[in-house]
């Protein structure tokens, strides 16, 4: 039998979370025995198994997609990349990568790379499994719902789009294309949510209640991270002594992060254990928030070489997220395959990550004492570096999570084709 045929559409191979698990995954799924491939926006990777989709009609479907989010937000800009409206794409449904696939998976596919008329021309030709790494495709134009809860009923008065106040808006004709779209093409269509969280969001939700949703978690190289460093402090650039905390992130100041919840709590952390030193990487736009910080620490900028991320984690006491949520935190993952403890807010798809009492600990969001305390308690009684860097690979490893999303593939093409002779 021939490999299975697979495509997974991603906005980029390597800049944001999505973009890297969905790298993974394909890696994880050629691996296991798959002929897989990407299809992306913007292609930063030399690996000859992703292609680019054509770049005019990448930039005018952006300018078109986002020029109507600018009028929905009524002018004020604030919100624009906030929301999503899938209304224009640059034609995905034709890329030959697409056209020859026996399945195609979709990853985060926003801002004018994928529409919603592309989505349902891919889907009538060949299952189409999207996975799900922030909440759009049960919401009319939100990627995170927040404290709002009208995608579990219709959406519409959207807080984050101006038109909102009037109460038809773009959300609400975005939330009715899906629902057409979703009843449209039946089993065709697979949701996968990444953690337990999302998916009991999802079955709440108006778009995605009673559809093909699974669970599966995104996949994790567990072999390429290790417990012990193979540069020292000075070399990796961090502080020479004490326990470290840990946190990264693409941005670390994007509101989702909360980095000022991380500060506040680092600060109540340093007074109980003044040997406390704390690492940030990523980007951030607003460095007036590190300045408030009394902890002695160290922000490096984004790091793109592998090999330091995993050196600043086996270094680590202790992986830390402030996030108000998140589907599946990757970095307490990586944190956790290098042997540092996790300490999170409990919003989000941690408990997934997170067992109390052997990893780490979950505290009630915005506790931001319950999370200093937290931080100090891991730091100064944590587990066995190996065991908790085994304990990642029995439940998040590339192999057991490719096999799932493989079989998951195997399984809508065979009925795809019994229900289509």
């Amino acid at each position: 039998m021939k490999a299975l045929k697979i495509v997974i559409i991603s906005h980029s191979d390597r800049r944001g979370g999505a973009a890297v698990v969905s790298m993974r995954l394909m890696k994880a799924l050629c691996d296991a025995g798959a002929d897989a491939s990407m299809l992306v926006a913007e292609k930063l990777s030399s690996d000859p198994r992703v292609h680019t989709v054509n770049q005019t009609r990448l930039k005018a479907a952006f300018l078109a997609e986002h020029a109507e989010n600018l009028v929905a937000d009524g002018f004020l800009y604030k919100n624009v990349f906030k929301v999503s409206n899938a209304r224009y794409g640059c034609g995905v449904a034709r890329h030959p990568a697409v056209v020859q696939a026996d399945v195609v998976i979709c990853g985060w596919i926003n801002q004018g790379l994928l529409s919603l008329r592309d989505a349902a021309r891919i889907a009538k030709a060949k299952p189409l499994i999207w996975i799900m790494h922030d909440m759009w495709s049960m919401t009319g134009v939100c990627h995170h719902a927040g404290n709002c809860t009208r995608f579990r009923q219709n959406c519409g008065h959207c807080p984050l789009l101006w038109g909102g106040k009037m109460g038809h808006d773009m959300s609400r004709d975005t939330f009715r294309r899906k629902l057409r779209l979703y009843d449209s093409l039946g089993k065709s269509m697979a949701w996968v949510c990444v953690s337990g969280w999302l998916n009991k969001l999802a079955a709440s939700a108006t778009l995605l209640r009673g559809r093909n949703l699974h669970t599966i978690p995104n996949p994790f190289p567990d072999t390429e991270f290790t417990t012990r460093p193979t540069l020292d402090r000075k070399s990796a650039g961090l502080p020479a002594d004490g326990p470290l905390v840990v946190m990264g992130a693409a941005r670390l100041d994007d509101p989702v992060k909360d980095l000022d919840a991380a500060v506040e709590a680092l600060n109540k952390a340093h007074v109980m254990m003044p040997e406390l030193s704390a690492v940030f990487f990523g980007n951030i736009r607003d460095n007036s928030i590190l300045e408030r910080l009394e902890m002695p620490h160290v922000h490096t900028g984004p790091v793109s070489d592998p090999e330091l991320i995993k050196n600043i984690y086996a270094h680590a006491a202790v992986v830390l997220s402030s996030s108000s949520y998140e589907t599946l935190p990757g970095t307490l993952i990586e944190g956790l395959a290098c042997g540092a403890m996790a300490v999170s807010f409990d919003r989000g798809g941690q408990p997934d990550i997170i067992t109390p009492g052997f990893n780490g600990t979950m505290v009630p969001y915005r506790d931001t004492s319950a999370l200093a305390q937290a931080i100090v308690d891991a730091a100064r009684h944590p587990a066995p570096r190996l065991q908790l860097h085994d304990d990642i690979a029995r439940r998040f490893g590339s192999t057991a999570v490719a096999d799932k999303i493989l079989k998951l593939c195997t399984d809508m093409y065979n009925r795809f084709k019994e229900n289509n002779k």
